[in-house]
């Protein structure tokens, strides 16, 4: 696919949880353009919620979720980044989920995040003179996959609360700008299990932040990676260590 060469707007319109496949191409391209922009300026401009405070999450109904993991032959579901515009012409990052079967075909509609920017939304959002996040206390758990320690998830949920500006050197890897993450649908399904009422409960997917030592022409370089936590709204408020992380990069596997 050609990258295009300028961000196009894309209308917010009703937020009923799915987007149309030209949507969601236009805002994808959206997110390849600007986080390909070394200056970074809509980028940073997308996670501002005001002057001070960062976008720390994005959430989904959970009846939206029991949909997509309810698809017929999915067996991976993919988080891509976009931006969309609101009515006054101002980027805002958002994700969108669909699910791909065994052969990486995409079965399933695109599932847009809640629109945190239309009124009555309430966006998730950290102010960057507030305290750090307190340590979450273990609880033990069984995931499809892995239950993640809380001395990882609290690290790198941290260092994103101490981000002032969100800037594309946070989305860079050597195969050119991060455009997602993809996990295998049994991960989606394990949140569901603390989930009392689908219409009333939210699946949240936040943002962390990795900080690791990566090998480059220079040397050993430390870098910093955006990255997404999966939780469910009841097991973020029982404290406990839902968190699910590590999924598959995109790119190099999109």
């Amino acid at each position: 696919m050609e990258t295009p060469t300028q961000p196009t707007p894309v209308p917010a319109g009703k937020n009923n949880g799915i987007i149309s496949p030209n949507d969601y191409d236009q805002a994808a391209a959206n997110w390849l353009v600007a986080a390909s922009d070394p200056a970074g300026t809509v980028v940073a401009q997308s996670f501002m919620l005001n002057r001070k405070d960062v976008l720390a999450s994005l959430s989904f109904q959970a009846l939206h979720i029991a949909r997509l993991v309810s698809t017929v032959g999915a067996a991976t579901i993919k988080a891509r980044f976009l931006i969309m515009y609101d009515e006054r012409a101002q980027p805002r990052f958002t994700l969108a989920l669909f699910a791909t079967d065994a052969l990486d075909k995409r079965v399933s509609s695109y599932y847009l995040a809640d629109m945190y920017w239309l009124p009555k939304q309430q966006p998730m959002a950290r102010s960057l003179a507030s305290k750090p996040m307190p340590v979450r206390q273990s609880r033990v758990r069984a995931l499809a996959r892995y239950d993640m320690p809380n001395v990882l998830t609290d690290r790198w949920v941290t260092a994103w609360s101490k981000v002032a500006r969100a800037s594309t050197a946070l989305f860079a890897t050597s195969y050119g700008p991060l455009r997602g993450y993809s996990y295998g649908v049994e991960e989606f399904i394990s949140l569901l299990r603390d989930v009392g009422s689908l219409e009333n409960e939210n699946i949240t997917l936040e943002f962390d932040l990795h900080d690791y030592y990566q090998s480059e022409p220079q040397g050993d370089v430390l870098v910093h990676t955006f990255g997404l936590l999966l939780w469910t709204e009841a097991g973020k408020m029982e404290g406990g260590n839902e968190g699910v992380n590590m999924g598959t990069p995109c790119p190099p596997v999109c």
